[in-house]
């Protein structure tokens, strides 16, 4: 693979085909340029994964895709583009560019400068390849596809004629949809699960060979079943088909990869298949029970994790040269989410609020900040709490008060793919802290029970919305009187109400 050198938020893909003259008999020349860009303009926000995605696509098509030549350029600015496209092979057989990155309006975003779209398409046709393919996993593709006058349709393209006539334009988006990027899955949804298909995934005939139009299909699925309940809406793939001359194109042969990994599960789920240091996501595979596929991979010891309703099931596998490996479900070990802290998973939740609370300290209304820690075990949550609150009362003599209350929830939760409730109780200490006007300042120590109930909602991979409200009693020694000459005890009803953030930890 040739590195030309190192010279979005959101994102879009498209795949244009355009046929423009017969095959040859000869052996196909196959060459690809791939570019990843995580910076655009001044005013984007930049990308995390697009640059990885380059170099996972990059890969892929070196190792399984026959090509005689695959550029690798990361970083750069559109005069760098230019250069690089310039620079490919004329009358290639195959011509592959693929672009990650930011976009808008049909204009690719590159280190604050801007490429326009239909002119990187007229200068890949002018390189007069007997079949281009480009890829764009950038925002408003779509766009695109409508300046250069092609019809969109939504959904996988029709069955191939004898003879597909014109060009074709595959899309990850739809015009005006935000493509979008996966902390998860470490890339973008679109590029993740082209890659999973390249690798095998979408090899749907078994032939052992990918076609741009399985891989196509294969991304469509899996794209919209990412994205269903994500914050951001529904990314639903679109194209229009312009072919001629073959019914279809191998992008990739699976057979050509060091070795092999069979998947198989007794119940509907995802594997994630990763690195043996867990940086880098190879494939997410999603089967259904009963089922099983084979992917391509290189030689290697591999990370594989599949989550389910008790726990998450891990094993891990080594690949030799040559290796056809096969993993069960039913061989991997399973680890309860309660001990996932200790193998690198995160199955904690930050909770970040702002709090007003009334009963305590002898004032009326008290406002502050609530922090919490919770962790699922099964049914049960648990996790220490924290409230500061302060408040006063103005008067003959001032009274000011400070709450602080550590204390642990304990409860049940319900949730979902995109929120949760949870209710249960919250024991906690208080410790009190007054200054009177004219009087000494005065500390004590008290005793709080809540009932706790609350709501949260993810807005992306990491970060969500969460409300709550607590009700019980609490015993304090308080100067509700700020003429009273000492503190006195007393019990009460005591009530909290919280919004704020949460975080995956």
């Amino acid at each position: 693979m040739r590195k030309p050198g190192r010279a979005s938020s959101g994102f879009v893909a498209a795949l244009t085909v355009c046929a423009v003259s017969a095959v040859s008999e000869a052996a196909p020349r196959r060459v690809a340029l791939v570019v990843g860009q995580n910076r655009g303009l001044s005013t984007e926000r930049p990308l995390r994964y697009a640059e990885d995605d380059a170099r996972r696509v990059a890969s892929v098509l070196e190792t399984l895709g026959d090509f005689d030549e695959v550029a690798l350029l990361l970083g750069p600015d559109a005069s760098a583009v230019k250069l690089a496209v310039g620079a490919l092979a004329d009358r290639a057989d195959l011509l592959v560019f693929y672009y990650s990155g930011h976009a808008g309006a049909g204009r690719l975003h590159l280190a604050g400068t801007e490429l326009d779209g239909t002119s990187l398409l007229d200068d890949l046709a002018a390189r007069q390849a007997g079949l281009t393919v480009t890829v764009l996993d950038a925002c408003a593709s779509g766009d695109l596809t409508v300046k250069k006058g092609l019809k969109i349709e939504l959904g996988a393209p029709p069955e191939p004629e004898p003879t597909v006539r014109g060009r074709a334009l595959l899309a990850s988006s739809s015009p005006g949809e935000a493509a979008q990027e996966s902390s998860l899955l470490r890339a973008s949804f679109f590029s993740a699960h082209l890659v999973t298909g390249l690798r095998g995934a979408a090899d749907k005939n078994a032939d052992g060979r990918v076609s741009l139009r399985e891989v196509y299909r294969y991304a469509y699925d899996r794209t919209v079943d990412s994205t269903l309940v994500s914050a951001a809406g529904v990314q639903r793939p679109s194209y229009d088909v312009r072919l001629s001359g073959q019914t279809d194109v191998p992008l990739t042969w699976t057979g050509r990869a060091g070795a092999h990994l069979t998947l198989a599960t007794g119940e509907d789920g995802r594997f994630f298949v990763m690195s043996e240091d867990e940086s880098t996501l190879l494939a997410e595979v999603p089967l259904r029970a009963g089922a099983s596929t084979r992917i391509a991979l290189s030689p290697a010891t591999y990370v594989v994790k599949k989550r389910g309703a008790s726990g998450l099931a891990v094993a891990r596998i080594d690949l030799p040269e040559g290796r056809d490996g096969r993993l069960d479900e039913r061989e991997m070990e399973r680890v309860p989410y309660a001990t996932l802290r200790d193998k690198g998973e995160r199955p904690g939740e930050l909770l970040v609020t702002g709090r007003l609370a009334t009963g305590l300290a002898g004032v009326d209304a008290l406002g502050g900040l609530g922090l919490g820690y919770l962790t699922d075990l099964g049914p049960l949550t648990l996790g220490p709490t924290i409230g500061v609150v302060a408040g006063g009362r103005a008067g003959a003599l001032h009274l000011f008060s400070v709450a602080v209350d550590p204390g642990v929830f304990f409860g049940l939760t319900r949730q979902g793919a995109r929120w949760r409730i949870w209710y249960g109780l919250r024991p906690a200490t208080l410790l009190l802290h007054q200054l009177v006007s004219g009087a000494d300042a005065r500390t004590s120590v008290g005793f709080a029970v809540y009932v706790s109930a609350g709501v949260a909602a993810w807005l992306g991979d990491d970060l969500g919305v969460v409300g709550g409200v607590e009700v019980g009693v609490a015993g304090q020694r308080t100067t509700a009187d700020p003429l009273a000459s000492e503190a006195s005890f007393g019990a009460g009803f005591t009530a909290a109400l919280s919004l704020g953030l949460r975080f995956r930890s």
